[in-house]
């Protein structure tokens, strides 16, 4: 993937290897299975995960796909690791925003 192309990926398969330069983005809802994925050092690419469960590794991450909650594994090669953006659930977000918001209701008083 070159320029500022975007993928958007809920099911399949990449069997081989998805390379991303310059500014592409992958976001990825669920995938049946993932060959590898690198992004070139020098790009501002960017890899989404939308995830749950998710779990970090030495060389990759763990989790349950938000789409179809199915399970995977995805080791990552050389520098991708530092393009890896992990997007939890939204009942995620909101608690965590509710919280916030409770902590500054607290501090307000």
């Amino acid at each position: 993937m070159y320029d500022s192309s975007h993928l958007d990926m809920y099911a399949g398969y990449i069997t081989d290897e998805l390379n991303l330069y310059e500014n592409a983005t992958a976001s990825f809802f669920g995938a049946s299975y993932i060959g590898q994925i690198w992004v070139d050092t020098a790009s501002t690419g960017l890899v989404k995960f939308y995830a749950t469960n998710v779990s970090y590794g030495q060389t990759g991450i763990i989790g349950n796909w938000l789409s179809n909650g199915q399970y995977f594994d995805m080791d990552f090669t050389g520098d991708t690791y530092s393009h890896v953006q992990i997007v939890p659930e939204p009942t995620t977000l909101v608690l965590l925003a509710l919280g916030s918001l409770a902590i500054l209701r607290r501090r307000l008083r």
